[in-house]
C-alpha cells in the first residue's frame, strides 16, 4: 500500500508509536494550556461578581430603605 514507507524507508513500530506519543503529548499541552487560560477567564469574572453582588445587595437595600422611610 502506497501508505506505507518502502522496506529501504520502513520504520518500527515502535518509532511510531513514540511519533505518536510525541504528538499525544504536544496536542495534550496545548489542549491543557487553552484549559487553564479558560478556568482563569471563568475565575476572574466569578470574583468579579462575587464583590459586585454584596455592593449591589446593600446598594438595593439601602434605596428601598430610603424609599419606604
Amino acid at each position: 500500500t502506497a501508505a506505507f514507507p518502502s522496506d529501504g524507508a520502513r520504520i518500527s513500530g515502535l518509532e511510531y508509536l513514540i511519533d505518536l506519543e510525541y504528538v499525544v503529548q504536544e496536542d495534550g499541552n496545548i489542549l491543557f494550556g487553552k484549559m487553564i487560560n479558560f478556568i482563569h477567564h471563568v475565575e476572574s469574572v466569578v470574583l468579579l461578581v462575587k464583590a459586585v453582588v454584596p455592593i449591589t445587595y446593600d446598594k438595593v437595600h439601602q434605596d428601598a430603605d430610603e424609599v419606604l422611610a
